[in-house]
């Protein structure tokens, strides 16, 4: 089963782009279980629980439970498990193939589950095909996990160059986050689900562009 996404650095991304939408997906068309069944065979965190329904329901995660400071290192980690977990858990079902366009404007929180589907690939049917350009700067907020995971790649000998004739400039990447006063609604659902999944060093990257686009440069957003 082929699943295809192409990371645009002009969006604001979504948290874990773009496995949490693939698993409510793959949930929709191959799960027969009830999604409670679904949790309770995958192990999430009956915290987590909330978030994932939500999400699944209506793309707007909301939780019953007030998150605890001194638990959100544990919880993040917890977040991680579970994805990759319901991803392993479809690959049983059916091969699963991922080709992702541009992973040099992937989050951090999107390497993450990268990283862990390489360390865990024994136990999955998951094959995965990316592109990236190394000639393209990477997000500012992810090039340390960015340069890390780029040797990882290397040292495993993961890399195939292909190298163009003539070469496409990649202008997205180059401009960054492209800030859109029509697309609020939408930045405030993602920063809500980037809050609720705890992807925090996310969330604070587009925050600290928002509060410098309207305390700083005192964009004007007139309602519609």
């Amino acid at each position: 089963y082929f699943l295809f996404h192409n990371f645009e650095s002009t969006d604001m991304l979504v948290a874990y782009e773009p496995f949490v939408d693939w698993i409510k997906q793959l949930y929709r068309e191959f799960e027969e279980d009830s999604m409670e069944e679904f949790f309770e065979t995958n192990r999430v965190y009956t915290l987590h629980r909330s978030v994932f329904r939500s999400f699944f329901e209506d793309g707007r995660c909301r939780r019953k439970e007030p998150v605890l400071i001194g638990e959100i290192e544990f919880e993040q980690k917890r977040f991680e498990d579970e994805i990759v977990r319901m991803l392993q858990y479809f690959s049983r079902k059916k091969p699963l193939m991922f080709i992702l366009n541009r992973i040099h404007a992937a989050g951090n929180s999107t390497l993450r589950i990268l990283s862990r589907l390489m360390e865990d690939s024994q136990r999955c049917q998951i094959g995965i095909i990316a592109t990236y350009n190394e000639s393209v700067p990477d997000l500012e907020y992810s090039r340390d996990m960015w340069q890390a995971f780029q040797t990882r790649l290397i040292d495993d000998d993961c890399i195939i160059d292909w190298t163009l004739d003539s070469m496409i400039q990649d202008t997205d990447s180059n401009l960054g986050f492209n800030f859109d006063g029509k697309k609020l609604e939408e930045y405030e659902t993602k920063l809500n689900n980037m809050l609720y999944f705890l992807t925090l060093d996310q969330a604070e990257y587009y925050l600290d562009i928002l509060y410098h686009k309207f305390e700083v440069e005192k964009v004007l957003v007139t309602p519609e």
